[in-house]
């Protein structure tokens, strides 16, 4: 059992350093192609918003689970500048109104809110006595939730590229990290569940082998996509 908890352990900060650097695959593309492509902004922004549900989850939650708010705090910062990338090199965000510069400073602004909130609450946690939630109720709701955000998010993005028939908006890199961060999270949650077993946890689980299978399902077709694209070539 002791054993099994110290595996669970070290896949727990392999998931860590792997969520902390979710985002950076797509910064790269970003950066480097200077183009945003196909993609659906809501689908990052709800993406974001799990990230921040995420540090409320891994601070308040009993179970040890600070390496999951300090993993998604850092992550966080990392996708404040993907979604700033986003709307910055979108040639169409403010064309209509000119208003461009209004758009990124509010973008800047809300991502810089985020940033300092998450930061707050993360060190917050870290304070020993930290008051946890351990009503039940509270916790299965939480569960139900939060993993949701994470989980759920690149459905549209996912559906889009269905309907577009266009798989290139998002780093095939990008993707595969998610697969590999979603593998790491479920061997660590096994290993909490064997340890302390409540509903968030057994919820947690469920959704994260949901978000595998649909990133699994997006990267065949992405590498399918690129494949044909090369063929054309």
């Amino acid at each position: 059992m002791e054993i099994f908890l110290k595996i669970g352990d070290v896949f727990g900060w392999f998931a860590a350093i792997v969520t902390v650097f979710l985002g950076l695959p797509q910064l790269i593309k970003l950066l480097k192609e200077k183009s945003v492509g196909k993609v659906k902004f809501v689908s990052f922004w709800i993406f974001y918003w799990g990230l921040f549900a995420w540090i409320l989850f891994g601070t308040f939650l009993p179970g040890g689970l600070i390496q999951v708010a300090f993993a998604n705090l850092l992550c966080i910062f990392i996708y404040s500048a993907v979604i700033f990338c986003l709307y910055y090199y979108d040639k169409t965000i403010g064309q209509k109104k000119n208003n461009k510069e209004l758009i990124l400073t509010n973008v800047t602004v809300i991502l810089g809110i985020f940033c300092v909130l998450s930061t707050i609450i993360t060190i917050y946690g870290i304070i020993p006595n930290t008051p946890k939630i351990h009503n039940k109720i509270v916790q299965t709701i939480l569960g139900i939730i939060v993993p949701s955000f994470t989980c759920l998010a690149f459905m549209p993005q996912v559906l889009y590229s269905f309907k577009t028939k266009n798989f290139a908006g998002i780093s095939v890199y990008m993707i595969l990290m998610f697969i590999l961060n979603n593998i790491f999270w479920i061997i660590y949650w096994v290993s909490r569940l064997v340890d302390n077993n409540n509903y968030a946890l057994d919820i947690s689980l469920g959704w994260q082998i949901f978000s595998l299978i649909i990133f699994s399902v997006q990267i065949i077709f992405t590498i399918q996509y690129y494949v044909k694209l090369k063929k054309a070539k």
